[in-house]
């Protein structure tokens, strides 16, 4: 009797033993599961900017390619030396380089930028030049809407760099502070065969929401994602 009990015993500290072990693992498998997501998001985060960065950067080709084309269809009159048009964010301008040749450019004006500075040429053979500053420092305020934390959030920010139609901002939403970049949508109404759509003002932003304002104080942890995406518009 006592040596059946002593083989229970023994029974019970194995199965005791392997309870813990398969415990264990079964926790380092989560732990690997949750990086290997974790993995996954990034690659997957990182792919669909790639793309986007790929489209943004075709999209501004091809608009830059339509207004050199506009520019080399201005027509200059016997007297002209050099003719230019300004547009609310672009510039395109003709001019006379002698012996049959034509200078023809295209700029483009950011919406932070300071105004260009156009120089007229004084010698025959001279270029007429046009400076634009596309990148820079500026204080632009900007409203908008962004999704992080599984909530749709308004925010208010401001715009502290600018690079042609891109920007950094920082700003606050309804559950924290944001950081975060964006793109000026005013070259995609072309590409999607609608120029007649006007999105100036409008801009595509994403960023990282790093802390909540109930996080800060309680300490929990939030659901959903800190990265966001939504759209602004400056004021």
């Amino acid at each position: 009797m006592k040596k059946k009990k002593r083989k229970l015993k023994k029974y019970v500290r194995k199965a005791k033993k392997a309870a813990s072990f398969l415990k264990k693992m079964s926790g380092g498998f989560s732990n690997i599961w949750k990086i290997l997501l974790v993995v996954f998001q990034l690659r997957l985060l990182l792919f669909v900017a790639t793309l986007g960065m790929s489209f943004f950067g075709w999209s501004s080709m091809k608009d830059a390619q339509f207004w050199k084309g506009e520019a080399s269809r201005i027509s200059l009159e016997a007297e002209d030396r050099a003719r230019l048009f300004v547009f609310r964010n672009r510039i395109i301008s003709k001019s006379i380089l002698g012996d049959g040749k034509f200078d023809v450019t295209s700029h483009y004006i950011p919406y932070e930028a300071p105004p260009a500075e156009i120089i007229i040429p004084k010698g025959d053979n001279e270029k007429l030049r046009i400076k634009v500053r596309k990148l820079g420092l500026t204080l632009t305020p900007g409203i908008g809407y962004l999704y992080a934390h599984d909530r749709l959030q308004p925010s208010i920010d401001l715009k502290f760099l600018y690079l042609y139609r891109w920007g950094a901002n920082a700003g606050i939403a309804t559950r924290g502070p944001t950081i975060g970049l964006s793109r000026h949508l005013d070259d995609i109404p072309r590409r999607l065969g609608v120029p007649w759509l006007k999105l100036n003002n409008l801009e595509l932003q994403g960023g990282w929401q790093p802390v909540t304002w109930h996080e800060m104080v309680t300490g929990e942890k939030p659901p959903g994602n800190r990265l966001f995406g939504g759209i602004r518009v400056n004021f």
